[in-house]
């Protein structure tokens, strides 16, 4: 995991400080001078690559302007602004606007406060050192700019007035208005403790009360709050040291009621501030920042490199909740099918305990099944052919001329017969119920002489059995040769004998009887 490294530049060297979660612990520090920054260079080579590293600028040569521009959006207003920071800090990359809103009054312009580090050699090696090493930097920051959450802290009743910290570094001076900056001095640290420091904050004061009211920010002779950020031990030793400085009027302010309002849990054993500015750098954003995009390409590159391994690690997880429920799916199945498979067993072992409570069958079941058949055959023959031959009898009583010469009953369906028909090759669901009767009779003697009217004899007789239902008759054997292509004719010996000829009925029930002439009709 990428670790992340403060660096605070003053006017004796840089100082490097470890971030570990809220937590703020001096690595290494390094004086200005060839030597130290040889060490530097060294110690951010040691370094991983993936570290983040930012910059906090505690030095005198700063520069701050305000400058009304006119309200413009987009492009134009990036324009404006960069010809505005060429215009007053030529020369240095380092530079930065902050907008502090419309003007009230007027066009409404809007209050941009210009601010960029006035000698960039003064922090220029240590970047180089950076650069060279491929460090991904991620901001560079002034100590004024980080002031605006501890404005924001400190709760005062003044919206105009001037706060005063000290630390190693010097004397630091910001100056506010309406609750934000606009202007900030370091003087040069004193010697001594810094409860000696009373004069020295006494003189700076007014240097810097001069300088506002050079600039009209306020009126000349009026008079301005000086807030002073000093520890509760030393606010006694300082409070007498700050008299008589009309029109300023100087309180103290107790820095361990800042460190708590600002949630910062460090000792206080003296008036230093630097422990506050460094954590308001850990917390501050990226943006107001000094330092340009040239230098902040590799921490382009990281967060370009972070965002991919992010997706990466969203759609790994997003595929692992898929597996996931696609396992809790398969498993579900699983249990499912054994659920089923226990059930199957055991409706299996309920349906062999009842077969077992049975009684036991006299003969195998194919056994029982043929005898079974077989009796349904016996009941299709039980009447016999008496209902056929009933048929026969009346529709014959109707033709006495017909003489009968023999009779073929069988029960079923009629296979080889003795006409030669074809043997049936399937058999219906009715074939059981069903009885053929095939009749083979004779017309009168000089019925050969009129073929005609034998055949329309037979026709006659045909029609008159298919008049019961139930009843199928299909003619086997003609007395003549009825083809279309041959003409009828008799000699003198076939008119004395009597024409033959043979047919078939067969008794059907009613659904085999309506199927056979549905299919009749069909064809």
């Amino acid at each position: 995991m990428s670790k992340r490294w403060l660096h605070l530049v003053d006017h004796s060297g840089i100082y490097c400080y470890r971030i570990d979660g809220a937590h703020l612990t001096l690595a290494d520090y390094f004086p200005v001078d060839e030597e130290g920054q040889l060490g530097f260079g060294y110690w951010v080579q040691q370094r991983p690559r993936g570290d983040i590293h930012s910059l906090v600028v505690d030095l005198p040569d700063e520069g701050f302007h305000l400058d009304p521009i006119p309200y413009v959006i987009g492009a134009d207003r990036k324009a404006l602004i960069q010809r505005k920071l060429v215009q007053h800090f030529f020369g240095s990359p380092y530079a930065t606007a902050i907008s502090l809103g419309r003007e009230k009054t007027g066009r409404r312009d809007e209050r941009v406060l210009f601010a960029a580090i006035t000698r960039p050699a003064a922090i220029e090696p240590w970047l180089t050192v950076l650069r060279s090493a491929g460090a991904a930097l991620r901001a560079v920051h002034a100590v004024p700019l980080l002031t605006r959450d501890l404005l924001a802290g400190l709760k005062l009743p003044e919206t105009r007035g001037l706060v005063i910290a000290l630390s190693p570094s010097g004397i630091r001076q910001l100056y506010f208005d309406d609750g934000q900056l606009r202007f900030a001095r370091l003087s040069p640290a004193p010697d001594g403790p810094y409860a000696n420091w009373g004069p020295d904050c006494l003189r700076e004061a007014r240097k810097t009360y001069q300088y506002i009211s050079a600039q009209r920010w306020i009126p000349r002779n009026n008079p301005l709050t000086v807030y002073v950020l000093a520890c509760r031990n030393e606010e006694q030793a300082l409070t007498p040291q700050l008299a008589g400085g009309e029109p300023l009027d100087f309180q103290t302010v107790a820095l361990e009621s800042v460190f708590q309002r600002l949630s910062v849990r460090e000792p206080v054993t003296d008036s230093n501030s630097r422990a506050l500015f460094l954590r308001l750098a850990q917390r501050a954003r990226a943006e107001p920042q000094l330092a340009p995009e040239s230098e902040r390409r590799y921490f382009r590159v990281w967060q370009a490199r972070s965002a991919v391994f992010a997706a990466g690690m969203l759609a790994l997880f997003g595929f692992g909740l898929a597996a996931g429920k696609a396992w809790f799916d398969a498993r579900e199945l699983r249990l499912h099918a054994q659920e089923t498979r226990l059930d199957t067993q055991r409706e299996e072992r309920r349906y062999d305990q009842l077969l077992a409570s049975l009684p036991k069958l006299p003969a195998p079941l194919d056994t029982l099944r043929g005898v079974v058949d077989n009796l349904d055959q016996v009941a299709a023959q039980r009447n016999g052919p008496r209902p056929l031959l009933a048929l026969l009898s009346q529709s014959l009583e109707r033709f006495p001329d017909v003489e009968l010469q023999r009779l073929d009953w069988q029960a079923g369906p009629r296979g080889d017969g003795p006409t030669g028909t074809t043997p049936a090759t399937t058999t219906s669901p009715h074939a059981v119920n069903e009885s053929s009767l095939v009749v083979e009779a004779s017309l009168p003697e000089g019925s050969a002489g009129d073929p005609r009217g034998a055949i329309e004899r037979i026709r006659a007789l045909v029609a008159d059995l298919q008049q019961n239902p139930g009843i199928e008759v299909s003619r086997l054997r003609q007395p003549f040769d009825i083809e279309s292509d041959k003409t009828l004719k008799s000699d003198s010996n076939s008119a004395r004998s009597r024409p033959q000829f043979s047919f078939q009925i067969t008794s059907r029930p009613p659904a085999a009887a309506a199927a056979s002439q549905a299919g009749g009709a069909s064809r």
